[in-house]
């Protein structure tokens, strides 16, 4: 059989004088000879007849190990586990259509790149974002998002030699940030407030960004006395655990 190993598929292909074994990531440029473990000789054997086996997280297979024999050995293909420890990967929702995504890693060790992959169905993943490895230890990356449905993430981290390691599948349900509204827009001494249910904290904001006042909102007020405020256009922020909400009003 074709075993999968770390993102990669590895298959062998019959060139009429031996059998090749190769590896491919689904790509032209990633589709190659397989090679052994520090070596550069590329794995093959005399017959099709591959076995592969998985021992402390390094791929195994039974062929020739660089050298012409009519024996199979055991051979190493891979170097061993992948070049960071994953700590932790976090979604919150920024605005109906945007989502942060953030992770957390240790023990970087050669590590080129990172790539936030999005499904709608938990199965099925496409790339949304990529950031080049730093010696930092926290990530992020602003992607889009259905605020309807439930949001599935991953992480792919690449090495240098292309090797990959995932992190977990986190989900995001659909945004209750959707729901609230405030009215009357414009409004002048009290802005009501609907679908508060689900946020606990709210801010004020000039068109300059400067937060002119912070508020508690629960349920049974459900309006923000701005009575002190002066005619114009402003922000108001609303925040709970895994939402963020701005919405602009008039103050007439």
């Amino acid at each position: 059989f074709a075993p999968v190993f770390n993102g990669l598929l590895y298959f062998t292909v019959n060139d009429l004088q031996f059998y090749p074994l190769w590896q491919t990531d689904g790509t032209t440029a990633g589709t190659k000879l397989a090679a052994f473990q520090n070596t550069t000789a590329p794995a093959q054997s005399q017959s099709s007849d591959f076995k592969f086996a998985v021992f402390n997280s390094e791929l195994y297979f039974s062929g020739e190990c660089g050298s012409i024999s009519l024996s199979f050995q055991p051979c190493k293909l891979t170097s061993g586990p992948l070049p960071l420890t994953w700590l932790g990967v976090h979604a919150q929702w920024i605005n109906e259509s945007e989502v942060k995504v953030s992770w957390r890693v240790a023990d970087q060790k050669n590590v080129k790149d990172y790539t936030v992959e999005f499904s709608n169905d938990g199965s099925h993943f496409k790339n949304v974002c990529s950031v080049i490895a730093s010696p930092a230890t926290s990530y992020n990356c602003t992607v889009p998002a259905n605020s309807n449905d439930k949001n599935y993430y991953r992480v792919m981290q690449r090495d240098i030699d292309n090797k990959v390691s995932y992190s977990d599948v986190i989900s995001l349900n659909a945004s209750a940030a959707t729901l609230i509204s405030v009215y009357p827009n414009p409004a002048q001494n009290k802005l009501y407030i609907q679908g508060i249910n689900n946020f606990s904290q709210a801010t004020i904001s000039d068109v300059s960004g400067k937060v002119l006042t912070h508020a508690v909102v629960n349920s049974p007020t459900r309006f923000i006395d701005i009575s002190v405020l002066s005619k114009g256009i402003y922000f108001i922020k609303f925040t709970s655990a895994g939402y963020i909400k701005t919405i602009k009003f008039i103050k007439e």
